[in-house]
């Protein structure tokens, strides 16, 4: 069976549970009455909704339905909301969308342009805000705008201090325009005019000049994706997941909300994610939804702690070599010294870990397997509502995204570009004809990002199609590539690599200033970038890294860079991903200096800030 055959016999399947024809709202209804008395939300333990079973979730969502039809909210008007992880988040949510309506959810770390830009796009007819930071930036955009948009906010404090007009109200306010009594019959009806074709969710993503795209999510496909993911994962309404991604992010809101919620599971959130260790002790998470930052993270505390004297040095290292080499006893010991104490830690019932969002690095996943906690990197895009491939428990190899979930076909274009097609896939961006006729051709999606297949059907992606250097020899190259590869290593924190027209590549890179320093100790964080001896430690990194790369993909010039790309001065994304042309606009004195000859200038060096 080839694998194209492969892909359309798995799609054929369809996931348990999960209609077809149903709407958001339906199917949070029908999970209410399955699962009333369990609980859906776990949040701050002194807050006003710190414990919410499914039938208190679905009493919160009917009040709060009605309360903002009174106001005046009518199907296809959009609700924008910009908050942190939080009960009433999922209760916005689910209102809007039962009203027919549709939801914006804007990153709380947005920029008060941003929100502008965004705002002056959708035309909103009410804010949703969690507190005053945000209030304040919805006053400041409001300021600018003709007619005033209301605002409700989540926090009673938020009032304090600012200028609320009398079309703004808190949410406990909003809750009580209506008298206490009995609303199912009235919510339920609202239902029925809500079909999987209208569009639900509307969320603004980055293309790779920075510029934010509108992707237009229907009812039908939030469902088909959960339905998809479903069917490739199971998740079990005994399961407890720990929210730790934005829900304004597309896979938060699917695999971490709609996945869990449609699945009768329950939802805690962590409200700060220093305190990850401590939440999840407390609340024995048993799946956990991350990008590989979060796991790179626990990864690097875990080395750090079992660095500490050589016994455990010697301890660890013995855990995680090749357990061939080990016996059963040995293995049992590490068992009771090392693993089980590792997922104590991180709560102490966890089963599942998946990573989304960028790729894995592979010796990752197998230290969590190592440890008894298995892990499953996928693929997906905001405009594939968002989950395009998964691993499978019973089936997975580390460095690959797995295969399709149900209800997603995969095609390879002539140049390796990855094309998908199904019921998840968005019907397109808002009020951006131009962008939709350049993005889905003949029903398929251009994704933009470059994959292969392995000859079990296994995806793996190679790169991104906009993002190919190509050097002035002729040959091409995928940045994204190499820099997954650099960023392997642990003196290297942040890396872009460019060259494009050029007759080699090159790269602006970030080093890790405390490992530097302590293999460096004699020097400041400003001599490091200039040092020749740390230049040529670095050099020697990259050369073992890229050891495996064809000699037209290896770095020779590099620029030591003292400040991080970040998403105030524009060079990341809100989701902690690079801008490409961002860096090379802010850089282009640095990048000039590596193709002048003299790659050992101050002029290519940008300074620690202090």
């Amino acid at each position: 069976m080839s694998i194209p055959e492969i892909d359309q016999a798995m799609n054929t399947l369809i996931a348990p549970g999960i209609s077809t024809g149903a709407t958001v709202p339906a199917k949070f209804l029908e999970i209410c009455k399955r699962y009333p008395e369990k609980p859906a939300l776990l949040y701050k333990k002194d807050h006003t909704f710190g414990y919410i079973q499914y039938k208190r979730l679905l009493n919160l969502v009917e009040n709060f339905t009605l309360s903002l039809e009174l106001l005046g909210i009518k199907k296809n008007d959009r609700v924008v909301v910009i908050s942190e992880n939080r009960p009433e988040w999922v209760v916005a949510d689910l209102s809007v969308k039962s009203l027919g309506a549709i939801l914006v959810p804007i990153h709380k770390t947005s920029t008060v342009a941003q929100v502008k830009s965004i705002v002056y796009e959708v035309e909103p007819t009410l804010f949703v805000v969690s507190d005053a930071i945000s209030f304040n930036k919805a006053r400041a955009v409001n300021k600018t705008l003709k007619t005033q948009v209301p605002v409700i906010s989540l926090d009673l404090q938020s009032r304090s201090g600012n200028e609320f007009s009398c079309s703004d109200f808190d949410f406990i306010s909003a809750l009580k325009l209506l008298p206490h009594e009995d609303y199912a019959k009235s919510y339920e009806n609202k239902l029925t005019s809500i079909s999987p074709a209208d569009v639900a969710s509307i969320l603004f993503t980055p293309n790779a000049n920075g510029r934010y795209l509108g992707v237009q999510i229907t009812h039908g496909n939030i469902i088909s994706n959960v339905g998809g993911t479903l069917q490739a994962v199971n998740i079990w309404e005994s399961d407890r997941f720990l929210s730790v991604l934005p829900l304004s992010h597309a896979f938060e809101e699917t695999a971490g909300y709609y996945v869990p919620l449609f699945s009768g599971a329950t939802i805690s959130y962590l409200t700060d994610l220093s305190g990850f260790t401590k939440t999840a002790r407390e609340y024995r998470p048993t799946v956990l939804i991350g990008v590989p930052r979060l796991y790179e993270k626990m990864y690097q505390r875990i080395v750090d702690g079992m660095n500490k004297g050589k016994l455990n040095r010697f301890i660890f290292d013995l855990a995680f070599q090749d357990e061939q080499q080990r016996s059963y006893l040995v293995d049992h010991i590490l068992e009771k010294l090392v693993y089980k104490n590792i997922r104590d830690n991180l709560g102490g019932d966890l089963r599942l870990l998946i990573s989304g969002g960028a790729s894995l690095r592979p010796e990752l996943g197998r230290f969590f397997e190592a440890i008894g906690i298995p892990m499953l990197e996928g693929y997906g895009l905001t405009e594939a509502s968002p989950i395009v491939s998964v691993n499978r428990l019973e089936n997975y190899r580390f460095g690959t995204v797995g295969h399709p979930i149900p209800g997603v076909n995969i095609r390879l274009a002539d140049d390796g570009e990855i094309l998908i097609k199904g019921s998840s896939i968005s019907p397109g961006y808002f009020r951006n004809d131009e962008q939709n006729k350049l993005s889905f051709i003949d029903g398929w999606f251009k994704t933009g990002d470059l994959g292969s297949f392995d000859e079990d059907g296994f995806l793996s992606i190679t790169g991104k199609k906009k993002e190919l250097i190509i050097l002035s020899t002729g040959k091409n190259v995928s940045p994204s590539s190499i820099e997954s590869q650099l960023l392997e290593s642990d003196l290297i924190e942040q890396v872009a690599v460019v060259g494009d027209g050029q007759k080699s590549i090159a790269a602006l890179i970030v080093p890790d200033a405390i490992k530097l320093t302590t293999l460096f100790p004699q020097r400041d964080k400003k001599e490091l970038l200039n040092d020749k001896k740390v230049r040529a430690f670095i050099q020697k990194e990259i050369d073992r890294l890229l050891a495996n790369f064809a000699r037209y993909e290896q770095i020779r010039n590099f620029v030591l860079i003292g400040q991080s790309f970040a998403k105030k001065d524009g060079t990341m994304t809100d989701e902690g991903f690079p801008i490409r042309q961002e860096i090379m606009n802010k850089y282009r004195k640095e990048i000039a200096g590596l193709y002048s000859g003299n790659s050992n200038k101050s002029l290519r060096v940008r300074k620690y800030e202090d």
